[in-house]
């Protein structure tokens, strides 16, 4: 039988392993495969005792600082994931830029003769970035989704008022969208704030013909995962644009 992984126990599961997913070991490297806030202590096979603290906002922001805390060897790789969105990514060591090639969807290795003290400082930019899907999707043509960083966001109704329907509203891919820290609303989210246009409804009778009526609206996108958590609300990842 097979199983869903969306199902309750599945999710609860990843969740509890997630601590064993955000480093790996190799003979003579640490990995690092997910960013947040954690410490480590591990061995490697080669006898290297390291303890490593990393402290970042990610997925809100795409600084991420890992101090090396204790090394019992200074022989050692550390491989920070560059993930496959993060174009033009930085690496500083002790505040010095690094000239190692941070390819996207790569582990570079970083070598060096470590000390107790040693800071890494990756920064991986984030800005917002609108997504296509491939034409043959006929229901996302002259549609885009949105994203920053790793989070993709969505429009939900709870931010738009009662006299605005979803369905009206067309966004223009030149407009610009800013990113905002909300500490207040579901324990602290970036939101998405700019213009979009909005087609006015009018009651149509037995007209077959009117003049388009279209005004500048303001919307907040928000994470998609947020969704759904402010009462009951309709949501859109794809919106329509007025131009591609």
């Amino acid at each position: 039988m097979l199983e869903c992984f969306c199902c309750p126990a599945n999710i609860a599961r990843t969740v509890v392993e997630t601590n064993a997913y955000a480093y790996s070991i190799s003979h003579e490297s640490v990995w690092i495969n997910i960013y947040g806030s954690n410490e480590l202590k591990t061995e490697l096979p080669n006898g290297s005792v390291i303890s490593l603290s990393q402290s970042t906002d990610y997925p809100w922001t795409g600084n991420i600082k890992i101090k090396i805390d204790n090394i019992s060897g200074s022989h050692f790789n550390i491989r920070p994931r560059i993930p496959g969105w993060a174009r033009s990514a930085q690496l500083f060591i002790n505040g010095e830029v690094q000239t190692i090639d941070l390819k996207p969807e790569t582990y570079p290795a970083i070598k060096r003769n470590w000390v107790e003290g040693d800071i890494i400082e990756l920064r991986l930019p984030m800005p917002v970035e609108y997504i296509q899907s491939h034409p043959q999707v006929e229901e996302n043509k002259n549609h885009i989704a949105i994203k920053r960083g790793p989070v993709v966001y969505c429009l939900e109704s709870v931010d738009l008022s009662d006299s605005l329907h979803m369905n009206n509203i067309v966004f223009n891919p030149g407009s610009k969208l800013r990113a905002v820290y909300k500490k207040d609303i579901l324990g602290g989210i970036v939101m998405l704030e700019g213009k979009a246009s909005y087609i006015k409804t009018k009651c149509w009778e037995s007209d077959l013909y009117k003049p388009l009526n279209i005004r500048s609206i303001d919307i907040r996108l928000i994470p998609y995962y947020a969704w759904s958590n402010r009462g009951v609300s309709e949501m859109t990842v794809w919106l329509p644009v007025s131009s591609l």
